[in-house]
């Protein structure tokens, strides 16, 4: 009696379809359980979606286009009685129903590709590895299906996020088949940046970046870097290109900067200093960026917008890599801003003028001291607000050094070299032994012994004063009793330690010191007690 409740005689509609043996794909895509199915690993479903056939259907469905409207006979011989009666020939009954049924069925066939698209879309990014092993395996329906990229801007913002989801996944289970897939493709690039009107797609190409974080993804970046992402991106900051697209273009720059930054290591898609943001900041590409600028209106707009986030995320001074001493240079090193401060500065004198003779957008402004003033305009405001972000460069150790534009020149050039050679590792893994290469000069260190890192730590009011040991002192070999010094030259540092009653270390006693007035004499001296090594 319990199959009543518990409906164990009951079987799943997705089985009755796939016991037969002459039904369709879309019977299945119109069933609402079909993606919970897939997702319990239904045996017999999963080795159906896996035929190439019906992963071709499938691919082509998340991106299927939009149906045209089709015009019936009946709508051209109205047109023409309109025109030769001028209104005097009425339309019939039957024009006027089946105009109706059609439009309906336009609409019911719309509503249905909208749903196969969805269908499908979760159907191929479901988390199933069968399914991405069978996608892998059938490399030409996924350049088939790349293909999408070459249609006109703009593209359907629905059809688009399809694809970015699908492809994310595929990123993601199949990192590296799909990056040999992508590089193996002819101008998917320039088609992914002929779209940056389009965010989804723009996400898209976020995310690849964002790979090179993991370890099968590294490399992707210097692959990149050679397909000119960064020159591509500014030239859509052009006059000729509308205000939409030179907004995008920079907000999408933005986003690499973001990714790129120096010192958000620890956020799990930041991937640090690399060729493309040292790309942005080289010479060409800075006097690409001064020349739109200097254009007034949204190229500055966007301009400035992009000086002041690569300062902001790419100050050397809070780097947490930095560079060791007699490494060779690698894609992992802090970006030098040295070349941006000298192209600006020597165009100082255009940016003052673009101030003093900035184009009025509104007329002169009437005040309360009686005299029309004239109002300072967004040229003028992002003009003054780009000089404010430069100043801020001034306290950067690496760009106060002497000389250091030079090093850096010369390490660029040998960067170039060992990529050329193919031996340019991001991991920094170009040291040689025997000094020869340039190496970042790091004031505040004197030998090599010293590039330990170190860090402080804030002491609040309700620290007792112990001091901490660390387990650093095992590397001695010694797992004795810990010995301190008999004489501090200094009272004990500020620090943490876990209290413990059993193991106490005396200090010899000091003299106490005697407070003035009616305070009452407190003793500097405190019993300090470490906790033993294990």
């Amino acid at each position: 009696m319990f199959w009543r409740f518990g409906g164990y005689a009951n079987v799943s509609t997705i089985d009755k379809i796939l016991e037969r043996d002459d039904f369709q794909l879309e019977e299945l895509l119109d069933e609402s359980d079909l993606v919970q199915e897939l997702k319990q690993h239904n045996t017999r479903l999963v080795e159906y979606l896996r035929d190439p056939q019906v992963l071709e259907k499938l691919l082509k469905y998340v991106v299927a286009p939009k149906l045209e409207p089709i015009a019936s006979p009946d709508d051209d011989e109205e047109d023409d009685e309109d025109e030769k009666g001028k209104g005097l020939a009425q339309p019939s009954t039957r024009s006027r129903s089946s105009s109706r049924a059609d439009d309906t069925t336009q609409e019911d066939n719309e509503k249905k590709r909208n749903r196969y698209a969805f269908v499908s879309t979760e159907v191929l990014s479901s988390d199933t590895w069968s399914m991405y092993d069978a996608l892998m395996e059938s490399k030409p329906l996924l350049l088939d299906f790349w293909q999408f990229l070459k249609r006109q801007t703009p593209l359907d913002p629905l059809q688009a996020s399809y694809f970015t989801k699908v492809n994310e996944s595929l990123f993601d289970k199949k990192t590296e088949e799909m990056l040999d897939l992508l590089k193996s493709m002819q101008g998917a690039i320039p088609d992914i940046l002929r779209h940056v009107d389009c965010p989804m797609i723009m996400d898209l190409l976020l995310k690849i970046i964002s790979l090179e974080r993991t370890e099968s993804g590294q490399g992707v970046v210097e692959w990149l870097y050679t397909q000119d992402v960064m020159p591509t991106l500014l030239s859509f900051l052009a006059p000729e290109h509308s205000w939409a697209t030179q907004t995008s273009a920079a907000d999408f720059i933005k986003a690499i900067i973001t990714v790129s930054a120096n010192a958000s290591q620890n956020e799990q898609t930041c991937i640090g200093p690399n060729e493309l943001t040292r790309q942005l900041v080289s010479k060409p590409c800075v006097e690409q960026l001064i020349k739109y600028m200097l254009g007034g209106g949204n190229p500055l707009t966007c301009g400035v917008g992009i000086i002041i986030e690569v300062i902001r995320k790419n100050n050397s001074d809070y780097d947490p890599e930095g560079v060791d001493i007699n490494a060779a240079p690698s894609s992992r090193d802090p970006i030098y801003l040295g070349t941006l401060l000298r192209l600006f500065a020597q165009h100082v004198p255009d940016f003052m003028n673009l101030i003093l003779n900035a184009p009025a957008q509104k007329q002169r402004l009437s005040s309360t001291f009686g005299d029309r003033i004239e109002p300072l305009g967004f040229d003028r405001f992002k003009t003054c607000e780009l000089m404010a972000e430069l100043l801020h460069c001034s306290n950067m150790m690496l760009l106060n050094e002497n000389g250091a534009e030079d090093l850096i020149a010369a390490r660029d050039s040998q960067r170039q070299r060992l990529r050329m050679e193919g031996l340019l590792n991001p991991a920094g893994a170009n040291e040689s032994p025997s000094g020869e290469d340039l190496s970042m000069r790091a004031s505040q260190l004197s030998s090599p012994d010293q590039g330990r890192r170190l860090e402080v730590m804030n002491v609040s009011a309700d620290d007792d004063g112990f001091e901490e040991v660390s387990h650093a002192a095992d590397e001695d070999g010694s797992h004795g009793v810990l010995e301190l010094p008999d004489a501090p030259s200094h009272p004990p540092g500020s620090g943490f330690i876990d209290k413990d009653d059993d193991d106490f270390v005396d200090e010899p006693p000091r003299r106490p010191s005697w407070a003035c007035g009616s305070q009452r004499p407190t003793v500097r001296n405190r019993r300090r007690h470490t906790r033993m090594p294990t």
